[in-house]
């Protein structure tokens, strides 16, 4: 029972994130390679598989915590250029200076 409860809860995370045909996926980020770039998006590689990184529209702006960016609030007081920042990373938080990793 517990077995069919993981798979069920699988494809309905499946289903949610479903290709439309476009190259996007229902949220409307890319979901390859060339759909990415061509929405000037990068592609990363994370331990879930290739995702697509839009850039963002606060990229360098001055910020001291990572609620005032759309991505991270980098070490040197910046807003990071891409909404999804894989790896180990130097960031201020709440004016602080923290590591984070995001795998």
């Amino acid at each position: 029972m517990k077995n069919a409860l993981i798979i069920a809860c699988i494809l309905f995370v499946a289903a949610c994130r479903a290709d439309s045909g476009d190259g996007l996926v229902n949220d409307g980020a890319p979901v390859s390679e060339a759909s990415c770039t061509a929405a000037g998006g990068t592609m990363l590689h994370a331990k879930i598989g290739q995702i697509c990184s839009m850039p963002t529209s606060d990229a360098g702006q001055a910020c001291s915590s990572n609620s005032q960016c759309e991505g991270l609030c980098m070490a040197d007081g910046q807003c990071s250029p891409l909404e999804s920042n894989f790896g180990c990373h130097e960031v201020l938080e709440n004016g602080k200076r923290a590591t984070i990793c995001i795998d």
